[in-house]
């Protein structure tokens, strides 16, 4: 994105979901006992067509 179409999106309003999951047994683990407070955060990123990315080395599906 160029500089002047930046500029001209600077004030514009978008609405956008962006939904999270929390695993319901998260209550009931007792390495949470502690948590009060979980922050979510995201990043947007261009997406191009046809793009694929790996999953993190560190990501394990959870079991269904």
């Amino acid at each position: 994105m160029n500089i002047h179409a930046a500029v001209s999106l600077l004030f514009q309003q978008v609405d956008m979901p962006v939904f999270f999951y929390i695993d319901p047994e998260f209550g009931d683990d007792p390495r949470m006992e502690m948590v009060d407070v979980i922050t979510l955060s995201y990043t947007f990123f261009e997406a191009k067509e046809g793009q694929t990315f790996s999953l993190p080395s560190y990501f394990k599906p959870h079991p269904q």
